[in-house]
């Protein structure tokens, strides 16, 4: 056999053998100091270069707010939010925090003296942080007390997009600052809760999610200009309760429950490509995390997971930071 045809086989086979593969990222995952209080349900927003974890809960949700410098390494306290709640939306617009809807859960305390044994306050209030201030103002509510949704800034409006229940799960809300009001927008495809949802440009995405039939992988595209619905390439993991995070034209989405198990899978979308890449995963498998960007870095916060041996939920508190390898051109 000559040199030729052998180099040609190495190819084909090399070929074959990656068939149906998707691309994988070079990178690796860093660990960081702790976050001070371990939780799940929380929010991670990014202001000043310094990283929000909001609220969230252990075994009751907290009002705590603690903020990570990247610079220092060092976390401290941060005034805390008005309303516990955890499950929720939240997003930043020109120097305001907006945090909506959500869930706390109700203390046995709380459930003998009123009667009422349901283990969960559902939310529909707005509360509103001042990042110059260092104030918490109220905004007004959603139509209807929703969780599991979550909320995007685009084009200075603030999208509250998704949650529990079905006629909930297709629910997009739409709050514009300027005349502190709420509409309603474009209904989703199908009804949806616990989806990763971002934003690139002018467009919103949502990704999986739990829908009809349990974990979904299907990915969702808003045109806030031409107010329609399309669908793009689907998640290669099906799964809801996860985070999903804008890095330039890419969106990480990472982490959450697939097929009723934790997952610490991390994938790529490629808006301009509408493709998606395989990314190192989390160090640890868990659902509810917090995560965010900060100088081409993703950050990830907190979460949680399940210990089978106690028959107990597992509070998590670290903090881990992926920095991508500079694509080749």
């Amino acid at each position: 056999m000559n040199r030729n045809l052998i180099m040609i086989c190495v190819v084909l086979a090399a070929v074959m053998a990656t068939a149906g593969e998707l691309p994988r990222e070079e990178g690796a995952w860093q660990a960081l100091a702790p976050m001070p209080t371990p939780r799940h349900d929380l929010e991670a927003v990014v202001w000043g270069g310094k990283i929000f974890a909001i609220s969230g809960a252990g075994e009751a949700t907290v009002r705590t707010v603690e903020v990570f410098d990247p610079k220092t390494g060092k976390w401290e306290a941060s005034a805390p939010i008005p309303e516990e709640r955890g499950w929720f939306g939240a997003a930043v617009i020109e120097g305001k925090l907006y945090c909506v809807g959500g869930k706390r859960v109700r203390s046995d305390e709380e459930k003998k003296r009123t009667g009422d044994d349901s283990h969960y306050e559902f939310r529909a209030s707005l509360n509103i942080y001042d990042f110059a201030a260092g104030t918490w103002t109220f905004g007004p509510p959603l139509c209807g007390p929703r969780t599991g949704l979550k909320a995007v800034a685009c084009g200075g409006k603030l999208y509250a997009i998704a949650g529990n229940g079905q006629k909930e799960g297709v629910r997009v809300e739409v709050f514009n600052p300027r005349i502190n009001e709420w509409s309603f927008g474009v209904a989703l495809p199908e009804g949806r809760c616990a989806p990763g949802v971002a934003v690139v440009q002018d467009k919103i995405y949502v990704f999986g999610g739990y829908g009809k039939g349990g974990e979904r992988s299907e990915t969702y595209i808003y045109n806030t200009k031409l107010g329609e619905w399309t669908e793009g390439a689907p998640m290669p993991t099906n799964r809801r309760d996860l985070a999903s995070v804008t890095m330039g034209t890419k969106i990480y989405c990472v982490a959450g429950v697939s097929n009723g198990k934790y997952t610490a899978a991390v994938e790529v979308y490629d808006t301009e490509k509408d493709s998606w890449a395989i990314a190192p995963p989390l160090p640890l498998a868990k659902a509810w995390v917090g995560a965010c960007e900060i100088s081409g870095r993703l950050y990830v916060v907190g979460g949680a997971n399940y210990d089978n041996e106690k028959k107990a939920y597992l509070w998590r508190n670290e903090m881990d930071v992926y920095v991508p390898v500079p694509e080749r051109r």
